[in-house]
C-alpha cells in the first residue's frame, strides 16, 4: 500500500510538471519576441513614411533650444530667441509633438533630463516650443524633445 501511495504521488507530481511545462510553454510563446514586429518580412518595419537614416542629424542644436529624440530627423525652419530676464539658469526638457507641416501641436514639461522645477523657466520654454517651426513631412505625428538651457548672460 506505501508503493502504490508513492507510485500514485510520483505520477501526479509529473502530471503537474507536465501541465506547468505546457502552460509555461504556452504563454512564454505569447510573451517572447523582440518588440519589434514581424521581423520574417523584409524592409523596414516602422513608419511607412519614416526615414530609415533618422539618426544621422541626432544631436544639431539651433539657436538656445536643442531637438532630440523622434524629431532629430526634422529640420529647423524656425527656432525662437528665448529671452528670460530673471536671471534663473537651468534646462527645461519638453516633449513636443509635430504636425505633417511642421507646426508644433503639443508642449509638455518632462522631468527626465530637466535640471530644474521652476515654473517660470518651464512657463516660458513651452510658450517657446510652440513658436518652434519645423520642416513638412509626410508623417501625420512625430514626437521628440526640445532642450532649453537658461544660462546666465
Amino acid at each position: 500500500a506505501k508503493d502504490e501511495a508513492e507510485r500514485k504521488k510520483r505520477e501526479a507530481d509529473a502530471k503537474a510538471k507536465s501541465e506547468y511545462e505546457k502552460k509555461k510553454k504556452q504563454f512564454g510563446d505569447l510573451l517572447s519576441g523582440s518588440g519589434r514586429g514581424q521581423t520574417d518580412k523584409s524592409g523596414n518595419q516602422g513608419d511607412p513614411n519614416g526615414d530609415p537614416n533618422a539618426d544621422i542629424l541626432k544631436g544639431i542644436s539651433k539657436g538656445a533650444g536643442k531637438v532630440g529624440g523622434g524629431l532629430s530627423d526634422r529640420g529647423v525652419v524656425k527656432a525662437p530667441d528665448i529671452r528670460e530676464r530673471s536671471q534663473k539658469t537651468g534646462r527645461v526638457v519638453l516633449k513636443v509633438c509635430v504636425d505633417q507641416t511642421g507646426k508644433v501641436i503639443k508642449a509638455n514639461y518632462t522631468q527626465r533630463g530637466s535640471t530644474t522645477t521652476d515654473s517660470d523657466l518651464k512657463r516660458i520654454a513651452t510658450e517657446s516650443a510652440y513658436k518652434w517651426q519645423f520642416t513638412p513631412s509626410t508623417v501625420s505625428q512625430q514626437c521628440g524633445t526640445i532642450t532649453v538651457d537658461f544660462k546666465l548672460k
